[in-house]
């Protein structure tokens, strides 16, 4: 079987893992921050994941020099990862606006220091989870300081907010903090669109909504009776 260093990756002296950090081949070196540890490696299943260039690949796989993007499945479920209590720093975030800890723990929000391509390098990061029945198929991560986004690669785009659909009245809102937000103000169900409102002139504009099409949900979107739509009155928010 192929090792790491068939492929580039290397992997920092006495780590154990399974999860480790280190430098991408295929990007650091083209980069500001050649240092910057972004390419996510477990050393149990010999897989990893670049969370800047989106290079992925695994040891099994049979020729080290391609890319292995389409070896990927079409969608993939996060990394479990341990729930840890929200810190003082994130808990007084959404207190200044207005949002309780029991929505909180309701939504099931998290925290943690993951990596973000804006920033190049990793940061403290709000982690909101998106599930359906239950069970989380993607998460969005924001920094406290500052609006950095991302959402896991590879993971399925669905409505933040999908669990909480009743049929009789939906609200629709730019972000997660307005779905929360709203859940404080006795609204619970909210759902967010998952990369906020597109600019109006987007190419491809509607193909930016597919996750609208996903059969696993349709039936449910299918029997909302009322639309409240509650998003910014600018114009992505007007064309959303």
């Amino acid at each position: 079987m192929n090792s790491f260093a068939d492929f580039g990756i290397e992997i920092p002296r006495g780590a154990t893992g399974p999860d480790v950090y280190t430098t991408c081949p295929k990007c650091s070196g083209d980069r500001r921050k050649r240092s910057a540890k972004c390419l996510s490696v477990n050393l149990e299943k010999g897989v990893w994941c670049c969370h800047h260039c989106d290079w992925s690949g695994g040891l099994r796989d049979e020729e080290p020099s391609r890319t292995y993007r389409s070896r990927r499945p079409q969608y993939r479920r996060p990394d479990p990862r341990p729930r840890v209590a929200l810190p003082q720093q994130a808990l007084d975030w959404f207190h200044a606006r207005g949002m309780t800890d029991a929505v909180l723990v309701r939504n099931r929000i998290d925290y943690g220091r993951v990596y973000f391509p804006q920033l190049e390098d990793h940061g403290e990061a709000i982690i909101f989870p998106y599930l359906r029945n239950g069970e989380e198929v993607n998460r969005k991560y924001r920094t406290l300081t500052g609006k950095n986004f991302r959402l896991e690669k590879g993971c399925e785009l669905v409505l933040y907010g999908l669990d909480d659909i009743e049929p009789d009245r939906v609200v629709w809102v730019e972000g997660e903090s307005d779905k929360l937000a709203l859940e404080v103000a006795g609204f619970r169900s909210v759902v967010s669109v998952p990369n906020g409102a597109p600019p109006p002139n987007a190419k491809n504009y509607s193909g930016l909504f597919g996750f609208l099409d996903a059969e696993a949900d349709r039936e449910k979107l299918e029997a909302i009776k009322h639309h409240v739509i509650a998003v910014d009155a600018d114009g992505p928010g007007k064309a959303l």
